[in-house]
């Protein structure tokens, strides 16, 4: 299961998205040409800066550089308001596939959208109970919404959200991103053979046992047979040897785990890991602490009270403490473990 081979040094290919449309049974050797030209998208809104992307391969790394800026309106579904951050994604160029798995962050990137927007993982932050922010609904028609540094993010991909031409019953989906090991993500559809001349929408292997209590708690990988199930990573093995992973309407929704090595931008320890992503601790999401010290200026004004806790993935950050929904700013809710949540709509 190897990677993409090959030297060509794409760069940010503009309207027609050409590696990422009807290939999905081969892989582009330079993912940079499946990025969007943002430029020719009307953006966020009046109120916002305009989308800024370019990606491009130097040697072994994919690079995307952005602002963060939607390159569609944005609408307002938590109460954090939408800023500009300066990102700089450093991706394997070659990704292989590892002798073990990887998790996905609990809270932070995951990997890149084709539009240069962090993609995160299927749960809200762990003070947040690790919810399911698909089944909570509070995400806009693209699967995104922004975080307390007004950072918008993705918790699943829609293809018509992210591709650049729209695409037609029976076609393979685009690559609508990048995995946090380089592997491609494209949307569901995809070829069965090699000259394509079957294409089926894949579907995830997990099942939802009931609202036990996160979303990992609340799922369960079930292996099964027949080509249209992909594996607990949401991913399976192409036509051409390689691997990618498929963006499903349902749990995990993109990435399930990483089946090759991620870069420390993305929770993992592999070597693309010097890129800058706006967030002096190296990943969007709660701020890190060593004790309550460093939380002092870490939550929003209004907040009871601001703690460094330890989540489950034994990560410290700083969590805005509650007893009752009136200790949380924002319209933000007091979940049951005693940390401020966002509302559920």
């Amino acid at each position: 299961n190897g990677a993409n081979n090959g030297a060509n040094n794409g760069a940010n290919n503009g309207a027609n998205n050409g590696a990422n449309n009807g290939g999905n049974n081969g892989t582009p050797d330079c993912l940079a040409d499946a990025f969007l030209d943002v430029s020719q998208y009307p953006g966020a809104g009046a109120d916002y800066p305009d989308p800024e992307l370019a990606a491009r391969c130097e040697g072994d790394f994919l690079i995307v550089e952005s602002n963060g800026i939607p390159h569609y309106e944005f609408v307002s579904i938590t109460p954090n308001p939408l800023s500009a951050q300066t990102y700089e994604w450093r991706l394997a160029r070659y990704p292989e596939v590892a002798a073990q798995t990887t998790d996905v962050p609990l809270v932070g990137a995951a990997g890149v959208a084709v539009n240069g927007l962090p993609l995160f993982g299927p749960t809200e932050a762990p003070q947040m109970g690790s919810a399911d922010p698909v089944v909570d609904m509070i995400l806009d028609e693209c699967a995104g919404h922004t975080a307390n540094r007004g950072d918008y993010h993705y918790h699943a991909l829609v293809t018509a959200c992210l591709a650049s031409a729209a695409t037609q019953p029976g076609d393979p989906s685009p690559i609508v991103g990048v995995a946090g090991d380089g592997f491609p993500i494209y949307g569901p559809a995809g070829c069965v053979d090699a000259d394509c001349n079957e294409v089926i929408e894949f579907q995830s292997s997990w099942e939802y046992l009931g609202d036990i209590g996160g979303a990992w708690d609340n799922n369960e990988y079930v292996e099964k047979d027949g080509p249209q199930w992909l594996d607990a990573c949401n991913g399976r093995v192409g036509p051409d040897g390689t691997y990618r992973y498929h963006a499903t309407p349902d749990f995990p929704y993109i990435v399930g785990c990483f089946r090759g090595t991620p870069g420390a931008q993305f929770g993992g320890t592999g070597d693309a890991n010097n890129g800058n992503n706006g967030n002096p601790n190296n990943n969007p999401g709660p701020t890190n602490c060593a004790d309550d010290n460093d939380c002092a200026d870490a939550c929003r004004n209004g907040a009871m009270g601001c703690e460094c806790v330890t989540t489950p993935m034994n990560e410290m950050i700083c969590a805005e403490t509650c007893n009752a929904d009136a200790d949380c700013p924002d319209m933000f809710r007091c979940g049951r473990e005693g940390f401020c949540v966002p509302p559920r709509n």
